[in-house]
Order: structure tokens, then C-alpha cells, then sequence
């Protein structure tokens, strides 16, 4: 986990780096995560294609796409 956090905080103007939460009804509930809540959702299809649309146009600048995943 430590290594992973590492690669994604590394500068690095070439890589566009995104992390996507498409659920918070994980039943884990790891300490360390972005996705405890107290209100358990999953992602809409709506939201997900703009999710998709968001991500294809902010890649045109980039070289590298390193996506990461919550949930």
C-alpha cells in the first residue's frame, strides 16, 4: 500500500494520475480509506460515462494514464 501511495504522489508531469470511488457501500471499512461512510452509494451510469468523458479529455495532454481504484 505504501509503494502504491508512493507512485501516485510522485511528481510526474507526463502520467495523469486519477483515482475513482465508484462505491462507498464497501463493507470493510478500512481505516486508511477515502470511502467510509456513513451513506452507503454506488456510482450512477451517468455518472460514470462522465467519469469516462472527463478522463478522455484531460488525457489529450498527457503521455501515461495511471488510474487507481476505492470501493
Amino acid at each position: 500500500m505504501i509503494n502504491h501511495r508512493l507512485s501516485f504522489d510522485s511528481v510526474d508531469t507526463k502520467t495523469l494520475k486519477v483515482v475513482i470511488l465508484p462505491t462507498t457501500n464497501c463493507n470493510a471499512r478500512c481505516e486508511y480509506c477515502c470511502g467510509v461512510m456513513n451513506v452507503p452509494e454506488d456510482m450512477t451510469m451517468e455518472i460514470a460515462q462522465k467519469v469516462v468523458e472527463f478522463v478522455s479529455n484531460m488525457a489529450k495532454d498527457y503521455e501515461r494514464l495511471q488510474i487507481g481504484w476505492y470501493g
